[in-house]
């Protein structure tokens, strides 16, 4: 008897809980929550998140998602303090090598939509800023040019001494200086598109907004990271994280 009273009690509350969805027409992710197999609501989210952790250091195979790798040599490194995973991309000596790690291995990236509503975000070290070294962190199309044609991303040039925002479409870009030194150091670069803008964020610091040359809705785009030697030196940068979350309806 007490354990169909119990049972009576939770039934009265779900539907007291449910009511005014139901009274409504509707039912609403409130009303009628995501089961408990995934991390966040399928209905109005994609999350892609990396640590770096599991895996090998093979094209394919690289972190949980199977991250693609092409150019100079590929290694994971002994985990720090607070970065657990850490992989390691490498030019090699040989001049103008463009390492790459994308997480994806061809042009099926997912694409912007009329929204616009998406962020992402790379924990990333550079171990070298001379002139010889280049790197762009963020996203971009699926390409094999220096730069691509369409992205949003972090950049360090040349002599750059500062990070650079970059906007870039149709091969046209604004680019914006962050006033933050690009030095050896770990760095949070984290990346919020809206359908007007898109706000850089260095170590949680709000660097630049950018309104101009912004990708389109119909642009495939893919996390994308980019290592270059303009010398013949190696040059190398580590890997701890990176994530991407996009709004949808569905």
């Amino acid at each position: 008897m007490v354990r169909i009273l119990l049972r009576l009690i939770v039934v009265l509350g779900v539907l007291l809980a449910t009511w005014p969805a139901f009274a409504a027409g509707v039912l609403t992710p409130a009303a009628n929550p995501p089961d408990n197999n995934g991390l966040y609501d399928y209905r109005n989210t994609i999350a892609l998140q990396e640590e770096f952790i599991s895996g090998t250091a093979v094209t394919g195979s690289i972190g949980a998602l199977g991250w693609t790798a092409a150019g100079g040599t590929i290694s994971q490194a002994a985990p720090e303090t607070n970065h657990p995973g850490i992989l390691r991309r490498a030019t090699s000596a040989v001049i103008n090598t463009v390492a790459l790690l994308r997480n994806i291995s061809s042009n099926n990236a997912f694409v912007g939509g009329a929204a616009q509503n998406y962020q992402f975000r790379w924990i990333v070290r550079l171990n070298q800023t001379d002139a010889d070294t280049k790197l762009r962190v963020g996203i971009t199309e699926y390409c094999t040019a220096d730069p691509c044609a369409y992205g949003m991303y972090f950049e360090k040039l040349g002599t750059d001494t500062n990070w650079t925002c970059v906007t870039r479409t149709s091969s046209v870009e604004t680019k914006t200086d962050s006033s933050a030194a690009a030095n050896t150091s770990w760095h949070t670069f984290h990346v919020i598109r809206s359908p007007s803008q898109a706000d850089f964020y260095l170590d949680g610091a709000l660097v630049c907004s950018n309104t101009t040359n912004l990708p389109g809705p119909t642009v495939q785009l893919l996390l994308d990271l980019l290592l270059i030697n303009t010398a013949a030196a190696d040059k190398t940068v580590d890997v701890d994280y990176a994530d991407f979350v996009y709004s949808l309806s569905r």
